[in-house]
Order: C-alpha cells, then sequence, then structure tokens
C-alpha cells in the first residue's frame, strides 16, 4: 500500500500509536475515518432530544405501524427516556405509566409492572440489565 494511504503524522497527527496502519477513506463523509471518530466524540447526538429523535428514525425504518412505534420506543429507553405523545418530543426519564419494550418492539411490561409473554430467562436477563445500570 502507497505510504499516502497509511496513518502518519500528516493525516493523522493525534493517533501516533496507528501511524504506519492502513487509512481508511470513508467515502460517504468524504474524509478519512480517525477525523469522523474525533467528530463523534464531540457531536453528543446523544444529549441533544431532537438530534435522538432524527437519528431513531433514520436506523428505525420498516414494518407496521405497531412494530415501529414498540421499536423506536425501546430505542428512546436505552437512551433513558421515553417518546411523550402529548407533546410528540423525546423525553428523559423513564415512562410515565412505566411502560417498556424489548428489542422487538414488544411491550413487555406496563403501569402495574405485569410482565408479556416473556421468559423466566428474558425477565432474568432484564433484572440483570436494570441492577447493572443502578
Amino acid at each position: 500500500m502507497p505510504p499516502h494511504w497509511e496513518q502518519n503524522e500528516e493525516y493523522t497527527p493525534n493517533f501516533s500509536d496507528k501511524w504506519g496502519e492502513d487509512l481508511i477513506w470513508n467515502w460517504l463523509t468524504g474524509m478519512h475515518q480517525s477525523y469522523i471518530l474525533e467528530m463523534s466524540a464531540q457531536w453528543r447526538w446523544d444529549q441533544d432530544p431532537a438530534e435522538i429523535v432524527r437519528v431513531c428514525h433514520a436506523l428505525i425504518k420498516g414494518g407496521t405501524e405497531d412494530e415501529l412505534e414498540g421499536r423506536r420506543n425501546f430505542f428512546y429507553q436505552v437512551l433513558h427516556g421515553h417518546w411523550d405523545i402529548q407533546t410528540r418530543t423525546f423525553q428523559y426519564g423513564p415512562h410515565p405509566l412505566g411502560f417498556k419494550w424489548n428489542s422487538k418492539g414488544k411491550l413487555v411490561a406496563d403501569q402495574h409492572k405485569e410482565l408479556h409473554d416473556m421468559t423466566e430467562q428474558q425477565i432474568q436477563i432484564g433484572n440483570e440489565l436494570q441492577t447493572a445500570e443502578s
């Protein structure tokens, strides 16, 4: 590979530990991958509710309206928030009615904390994840 396709002090000055490795060009953004990594750390899309909604809708596509809604609710839940149906915005904090969704977008708990169609193993995994977050 030609030297100008390798990471070096000219192309990646902040990554001296990577000098000599292949330099990855991202055709979609028109820049080297290392620059994208630097920008990503500064971007903090996960701190902007409007950007969270935009990213969610860009990533989660296809399926019925119910499937889309459930998978998007799971996405918001992973970011420690929920979709507020009254203001039609992302809000930080648990769902006000205690709703929880699984990764398939299926409602698994309601305001009475009743679990819907979950196996004992899924319940255990969910409990372990909640404990780890605390």
